[in-house]
């Protein structure tokens, strides 16, 4: 059997082609394999030692968060790694990122691998590289979010005919979607709303129906 020089030099040029033996069982095949054996112990420790340096990594961004459960309950970023993978929850944060609603991004960014990260944190931190894309959401996209699916006093009133999402972000409504919305947190239920974003993004965003609602315990079933 043979070994290709491609592999022999990605194995640190440990041998080569010359060092193969004439014939199975002979002392210079066993003299060989010994070599194949440390090459390639070498060759996976190398590997091994790569995995853990940083690395860079597009990120695709959503225009609006969904609500998530780790340590504590919060809003988190939509993300995915290729523009045709499906969105997922993003639960770390990424430095010297200022993410704005309304707004769909392609990130560049670095991930660094930490030896001894704290209990229940996450072992990689991640920077930003670069903001490869940046594109505001039309005004008329309608998007759905849910909120209190895992705890009560996330929807609170602000001020008149204004709300506010996990202390975070704002929805206006008219009135009678307000008083809606009202009995609504009055019986502690999660609700299912669906927004659209402002024309000023960084306005409220317009609250335009509600979809659904129901206790905790069944609002997954019922609405999701």
């Amino acid at each position: 059997m043979r070994v290709d020089e491609a592999m022999l030099a990605r194995l640190g040029n440990r041998f080569s082609a010359t060092d193969f033996p004439p014939s199975r069982g002979s002392k210079s095949g066993a003299i060989f394999m010994k070599k194949l054996l440390l090459a390639l112990i070498i060759g996976l420790t190398a590997c091994n030692y790569e995995s853990d340096k940083d690395y860079d990594q597009e990120l695709y961004i959503d225009h609006y968060k969904s609500e998530c459960e780790g340590e504590m309950v919060l809003l988190c970023l939509r993300t995915k790694l290729s523009s045709d993978d499906d969105w997922s929850l993003f639960y770390d944060q990424i430095e010297g990122f200022n993410y704005k609603w309304g707004y769909s991004y392609k990130l560049r960014v670095k991930l660094s691998n930490l030896e001894s990260p704290p209990q229940d944190a996450s072992s990689v931190i991640y920077s930003l590289v670069e903001i490869v894309d940046e594109v505001s959401e039309h005004s008329e996209t309608a998007f759905d979010m849910s909120a209190g699916r895992f705890s009560s006093g996330v929807v609170v009133n602000k001020t008149t005919g204004v709300y506010e999402l996990y202390g975070e972000k704002e929805f206006s409504c008219v009135p009678a979607e307000c008083s809606i919305v009202e009995s609504l947190i009055s019986q502690d239920l999660a609700i299912l709303f669906e927004f659209k974003h402002n024309s000023i993004l960084s306005e409220p965003m317009r609250l335009s129906q509600i979809k659904c609602s129901d206790s905790r315990e069944s609002f997954h079933n019922s609405c999701l």
